[in-house]
């Protein structure tokens, strides 16, 4: 191996090892959605994130997590504490299946203690790109009954196979290739199957990529929010995600 040749993989294992730093640095802003049972217990209807927007935070989750749960009551619990979701002021966008709530003065308080992800991105276009991505939430598949829910981060990339058909009608959504035997969760622990991430509706997907420093032989590494995760296509193997961009309009909206 020549020394430019080692420099390369050096540099590539640098920025992987940052990669991985994503999933434990927003890790705390990512909750699972859940509803009482007859049990006393918790059961898992899916996730939801927190995101700032102007000094403003707010909670994100997939509106299917409702419409497919008539009837019941969606909690979350963050610093010791339980929401109700139906009693915060939530905003839904059917179109992108999404809904939205801003945090009650309570929670903001309570959200300045942990890293929340910024929403700045108002163009989809600009949330359509990155060199890797990683998804985060809570799968079904990790909930053992009367045990606290497990969080699973995967690290992928944008699906990009040519002529990839699918049964999205998002408008401008974002595609994940979830199809490898040889992904990586965000750890760096290698999964030899397909995970099967249901549960994880509603969780966020952030995408990194690098940029040269100026007058140095050094890269910044970068990542930003890209969108909420939405369906999950196991035998074509993609996740489909609701673009940021969308969210941010949704929060802004009049």
């Amino acid at each position: 191996m020549t020394s430019s040749d080692a420099e390369f993989s050096a540099a590539v294992r640098r920025t992987f090892r940052l990669a991985e730093r994503i999933a434990p640095a927003m890790g705390d802003g990512v909750v699972p959605v859940w509803c009482d049972n007859r049990d006393g217990g918790r059961t898992l209807v899916g996730t939801a994130f927190f995101v700032e927007r102007e000094r403003r935070s707010f909670l994100v989750t997939a509106l299917h997590n409702f419409t497919n749960n008539a009837g019941a009551i969606l909690k979350i619990e963050f610093s010791g504490m339980v929401w109700t979701l139906s009693e915060m002021s939530g905003r839904t966008s059917p179109a992108d299946d999404l809904w939205v709530a801003e945090a009650d003065a309570d929670l903001q308080q309570r959200l300045r203690a942990i890293n929340v992800p910024l929403l700045k991105r108002d163009e989809p276009e600009s949330c359509q790109f990155g060199t890797g991505t990683v998804l985060m939430g809570y799968p079904e598949d990790l909930s053992l009954p009367g045990a606290p829910f497990r969080p699973l981060a995967i690290s992928t990339t944008l699906d990009v196979r040519d002529g990839l058909a699918t049964t999205s009608t998002l408008p401008e959504p974002i595609i994940y290739n979830v199809a490898d035997d040889f992904l990586s969760t965000a750890e760096g622990l290698t999964v030899m199957h397909r995970p099967d991430i249901f549960g994880m509706s509603g969780g966020p997907a952030f995408s990194w990529f690098c940029t040269a420093v100026p007058s140095s032989n050094k890269a910044a590494f970068n990542f930003f929010l890209q969108g909420m995760i939405v369906s999950w296509q196991r035998r074509k193997g993609y996740v489909v995600a609701c673009n940021a961009a969308r969210i941010a309009a949704l929060i802004t909206a009049p």
